[in-house]
């Protein structure tokens, strides 16, 4: 029978069904070290980065069809780049409760929190050779390029809930995530399940997070509920979500990754006194080159902030994992949309080069900051539209 193009009316027993009725054992993720309430927990001195296609289809596969997230403990290992890119963090935030006084948040109430917007160009700017230390890890590279494939686009927002921050409610996320379901009503039954595959969500933790201080809430194997994102305020989908989530508890440097569609949400900060915790937490959103992420970044400007850095690298060990790791998350991967009439695909080449092509050839070259600077606007300009 052919596929229906909108979803049914809510069904109080469909979310319930899958859920019960899915499990995950630790002989079907071999890699990881353990399975905790249904999260596989990796560790990153355990990954490798050559003939690493087995890994990364374990973590594909636990992300669409399994439990829809996993763990990567010290995915962050280096305690001081973290320290630093907090510090940058608290400047950040001051810096913006003078700019931004009454700014709101999502799924929380406004003032409850400590958030900051596009933290991955402000981070650049505020501390470039921070930024190039806490990116060019090629862990991260692998896990976005598993469930997006290459040229994936990297957003990220600095979160900090306060103590006695109250939770979130449970959501999905970008990008139907932030409609109304009268919006997403709208959309064909396809392609609200489509946009899962198009977005990978994270967070690193940037501090110890015990269960009182209110890690991620997440109700595994609810992607797999191809209604979620029409359905996720369904006041009977709340409480069950209240009633079976799960949380893993955090330490400095760990971080999660799940499928968009998980329904998930912040837990409460109850922590209080001298034992208190400001849970602070880097939330990465990584976009396919196919869709558009959530926030818009001038990827030019983040990497002429650490051009010196991509040299030095570069003149120290050639295009190492790290620096690649850094030139996929901070440049721009997929060369269109452009203007074909002045950016036709070269003689021998089905696409005009990329903006991460033009680093590469200014690093092979030895470019300085001016020519880097002059080359990448250049290619921004070339790509626009005539008027």
């Amino acid at each position: 029978m052919a596929s229906q193009r909108q979803f049914p009316k809510y069904n109080a027993n469909a979310l319930s069904e899958i859920c019960s009725s899915s499990s995950i054992s630790k002989s079907e993720v071999p890699r990881a070290r353990d399975v905790i309430k249904s999260v596989p927990i990796y560790y990153k001195e355990d990954i490798p980065l050559v003939d690493a296609s087995e890994i990364m289809n374990e973590w594909h596969t636990i992300l669409k069809d399994g439990p829809g997230v996993f763990v990567v403990k010290n995915l962050s290992d280096n305690l001081d780049t973290l320290d630093r890119a907090q510090v940058a963090a608290n400047t950040i935030i001051d810096r913006e409760k003078l700019e931004y006084p009454a700014r709101g948040d999502h799924f929380a109430a406004g003032g409850k929190n400590e958030r900051i917007w596009n933290f991955f160009q402000k981070h650049a700017h505020q501390d470039p050779e921070g930024f190039v230390d806490y990116y060019s890890n090629p862990v991260l590279n692998l896990i976005c390029e598993a469930w997006l494939g290459p040229a994936y686009a990297l957003t990220s927002q600095l979160n900090i809930v306060l103590p006695s921050g109250a939770a979130q409610e449970p959501h999905r996320d970008f990008p139907l995530g932030f409609q109304s379901s009268e919006q997403t009503a709208r959309y064909p039954a396809i392609t609200q399940i489509a946009t899962q595959l198009l977005t990978l969500q994270g967070a690193i933790a940037h501090c110890d997070m015990p269960l009182e201080s209110g890690p991620t809430l997440l109700l595994p194997f609810s992607q797999k509920y191809d209604a979620g994102y029409s359905h996720y305020r369904n006041k009977e989908l709340v409480e069950y979500f209240k009633a079976h989530a799960i949380a893993i508890p955090m330490s400095k440097g760990d971080s999660i990754f799940f499928n968009p569609g998980l329904h998930h949400a912040a837990g409460a900060n109850v922590t209080s006194g001298s034992d208190s915790v400001r849970r602070s937490a880097n939330l990465l959103q990584i976009s396919s080159a196919f869709g558009k992420p959530m926030e818009s970044v001038n990827r030019t400007a983040v990497v002429l902030n650490v051009w010196d850095d991509l040299k030095r690298m570069h003149a120290e060990c050639g295009f190492s994992y790290s620096l690649d790791a850094l030139i996929c998350i901070a440049g721009e991967g997929y060369s269109l949309p452009t203007n074909l009439d002045l950016d036709p695909p070269p003689p021998h080449a089905h696409c005009p080069p990329s903006h991460q092509d033009v680093i590469r050839r200014g690093l092979r070259e030895g470019w300085d900051y001016y020519r880097a600077k002059e080359e990448l606007i250049r290619r921004e300009n070339v790509r626009q539209a005539s008027a």
